[in-house]
């Protein structure tokens, strides 16, 4: 428990959950009608291919796709930081490495991106990772066009991981008052749950409160990786 923390002038300013699913074949019978829909208005989805992610020069390509969509897509969100086009693709051509392109999946419109799901395998299990698997990041385009889109990768990609030899999956990290909490809660049940702590310290000159160093600390068992 934070009090600690608490007690020493911190003070909570957001608060967080991961979700287990233990189901990975479950489907949301509204999809029937959300995936119709969807299709009539020329949206399309698939996996990635193991081409996009063969070398640095191909994820690039991928990365300036997705770029727009992620920034659109959380902008909003609680401490959401923008990133040039090169920063972006800097923080995460890295990721490549660790990615199998069966369980990450795309959405397009109109030769533009307006859906993502990015998830990996759980590498903190060891020999075991092919168990689990971590969903990190769902992005869709903002607007009723592309409501239901989120629920439908995010199915994909489970009912895909099943296939695969995957037994559960981790909804890592999901602020509370976040969309995808409410998409989540379909399939998964609350797991680890987190909150993030600021303190302002006082600056040696001036004696004002300038600086805010936020803390995440875990509430409720191992924080996964």
């Amino acid at each position: 428990r934070p009090q600690p923390f608490c007690q020493a002038g911190f003070v909570a300013i957001a608060h967080y959950h991961s979700a287990l699913c233990t189901d990975l074949g479950q489907t949301d019978p509204r999809l029937a009608r959300v995936t119709a829909r969807l299709a009539a208005q020329g949206v399309t989805w698939r996996s990635l291919t193991a081409a996009e992610l063969a070398t640095a020069a191909t994820f690039e390509l991928l990365l300036q796709a997705l770029h727009p969509l992620i920034h659109t897509s959380f902008r909003r969100n609680f401490l959401f930081t923008p990133l040039s086009q090169h920063e972006f693709s800097r923080r995460y051509q890295p990721l490549r490495a660790y990615l199998r392109p069966e369980l990450c999946w795309l959405a397009t419109a109109a030769g533009q991106a307006v859906g993502f799901l990015l998830a990996l395998p759980d590498y903190s299990q060891g020999e075991r990772a092919g168990e689990t698997l971590v969903v990190k990041t769902l992005a869709v385009r903002p607007g009723r066009t592309y409501a239901g889109l989120g629920a439908l990768l995010l199915a994909r990609s489970q009912q895909q991981a099943q296939q695969l030899g995957y037994r559960r999956a981790i909804h890592a990290l999901m602020h509370t008052a976040n969309p995808s909490r409410c998409l989540s809660d379909r399939y998964a049940e609350p797991w680890r749950r987190y909150v993030l702590l600021s303190r302002q310290l006082a600056n040696a000159t001036t004696g004002s409160l300038s600086l805010k160093i936020p803390l995440p600390i875990l509430t409720g068992g191992l924080r996964e990786r």
